[in-house]
């Protein structure tokens, strides 16, 4: 075989780096609008938090598909899913 398999991630995995690059993402345009409280305060706060800052900075940055991202951050279908429902998923398939 030529190449190797690409790496499995597990779920907790995946949402630890999802939130963490939108901490980050977030903690940028903070700093970027001089607003050194929610850079702090990204790196501590609930998802759901996180996604609400994200939102409002983007939105004050005149970020051009807010209508996107606000579908994507009420669609957020990733808590949903688990362990459980992915084997289901796999079974069916």
């Amino acid at each position: 075989m030529l190449y190797d398999a690409a790496p499995t991630i597990t779920l907790p995995a995946a949402r630890s780096r999802l939130r963490e690059t939108v901490s980050r993402f977030v903690a940028t345009i903070a700093h970027s609008l001089g607003d050194s409280k929610a850079d702090a305060a990204s790196r501590t706060s609930a998802f759901d938090d996180l996604l609400t800052t994200l939102k409002e900075h983007a939105a004050a940055i005149g970020f051009g598909r807010m209508d996107a991202l606000a579908r994507a951050i009420a669609a957020r279908a990733w808590p949903r899913i688990t362990h459980t429902s992915m084997r289901k998923a796999r079974c069916k398939s």
